[in-house]
């Protein structure tokens, strides 16, 4: 995995960085892992530890708490998922339900390399912990939003029913795929199923706005 650093980063995690990237991925994996199964309070630095297969002690040689641990794992996870959207490519006057497909698709590729990314990012985006919470809204403020207005321009209108708006469609749509993707998760369900799933209800969606 590569790793982008931050002027903070860089002097908080030093050491942490000249670690193998074989040994950063297992600390980084053990934390996403432990924090989106068992969320931010429950998950404690010797879970972490035990899954990353090292010493607590370890953990604190190379992050100064379970705070910086998690706003490092949530800023890793954040990244991972910016970027890998960055790389959707938009059409003009595309099918909405199919520009969402082709986005889910990219998605799901990142899911199959890191399982537990997108739980983690899910659960922590819920966390009621005022500490995970500030760095919840630091870290991925305003990435959501940024995007609506591009999908807005590029979708085709003419299928829509009158009296829906893109800006409606676009956010019924945007509503059911996070409450899907976000039930699912809690279920452990493997990269494909959920695809499945998420076309069914994306044929529902189809029927009540797109004209007859």
């Amino acid at each position: 995995m590569q790793l982008t650093k931050s002027v903070n980063e860089v002097s908080m995690n030093e050491k942490f960085f000249e670690l193998p990237e074989e040994k950063r991925d297992k600390i980084i994996n053990g934390a996403v892992k432990c924090f989106a199964v068992l969320g931010y309070r429950k998950a404690s630095t010797q879970d972490i530890a035990g899954e990353a297969g090292i010493s607590k002690a370890l953990i604190f040689h190379y992050f100064e708490s379970k705070r910086e641990l998690f706003r490092f794992a949530y800023r890793f996870c954040h990244e991972r998922i910016v970027d890998n959207l960055k790389s959707f490519e938009y059409r003009q006057d595309e099918d909405i339900f199919s520009m969402m497909l082709r986005a889910n698709m990219i998605k799901m590729e990142l899911f199959k390399a890191y399982p537990y990314l997108f739980k983690f990012a899910y659960r922590a985006y819920f966390e009621d912990d005022s500490d995970v919470q500030e760095i919840v809204k630091e870290i991925s403020r305003g990435e959501i939003v940024q995007t609506i207005p591009d999908v807005v321009e590029h979708m085709d209108r003419t299928k829509l029913r009158e009296g829906v708006s893109p800006e409606q469609a676009l956010q019924l749509i945007l509503w059911v795929s996070e409450g899907y993707l976000q039930n699912k998760l809690e279920q452990d369900a493997d990269p494909d199923s959920l695809l499945v799933g998420f076309n069914e209800w994306m044929d529902i969606l189809r029927l009540c706005l797109y004209k007859a």
